[in-house]
């Protein structure tokens, strides 16, 4: 009697092991995916958040800015000011007057925004006020990324400044 085993054997513990291998190495990148989506997620809500605390802030020391939004571009964000005299201005972010520009922040290379509803989120103090495209009347907003695989995220900003899921 021979102690052992037959080829068949051995190949079909080969192949198992391949099988679970290449499920378990498919769920990691999808799991790597979906990380780095919600790392540009909470940067995105952190920037909006940040805009926000800053229209606050200058209505409480009176500095000469008529409200801090952030901007959408097709592959980042930018934080701006708007310095309008006399406030209001055009409440937009305009590329013409460098004064506006405060940062700018690029999405990673695997993620992307989905599909742009808006390209400006503004926060008026004292309130503060939100215009989203510089208009009162849109009462919501959902900006959704996408990652290179296909999964999504998104957030949503309302005419009260709320920032959510």
């Amino acid at each position: 009697m021979k102690n052992g085993f037959t080829l068949i054997e051995v190949l079909v513990v080969i192949s198992i092991l391949t099988l679970l291998t290449s499920v378990l190495l498919l769920y990691n990148r999808t799991g790597e995916q979906q990380i780095l989506l919600t790392q540009e997620k909470t940067k995105i809500m952190g920037m909006i958040l940040r805009a926000k605390s800053l229209s606050v802030a200058t209505f409480v020391s009176g500095q000469p800015a008529c409200g801090y939004g952030v901007h959408l571009t097709d592959n980042g964000y930018i934080l701006f000011k708007d310095l309008a005299d006399p406030c209001p201005g055009d409440r937009v972010y305009t590329t013409d007057d460098p004064a506006e520009f405060m940062e700018n922040f690029v999405l990673g290379p695997r993620v992307r925004f989905s599909a742009l509803p808006v390209r400006d989120i503004l926060f008026i103090p004292p309130d503060p006020k939100v215009l989203i495209d510089g208009s009162e009347i849109i009462d919501q907003i959902k900006i959704t990324l996408m990652a290179e695989d296909g999964g999504q995220t998104a957030l949503s900003v309302t005419s009260a400044g709320q920032i959510g899921d």
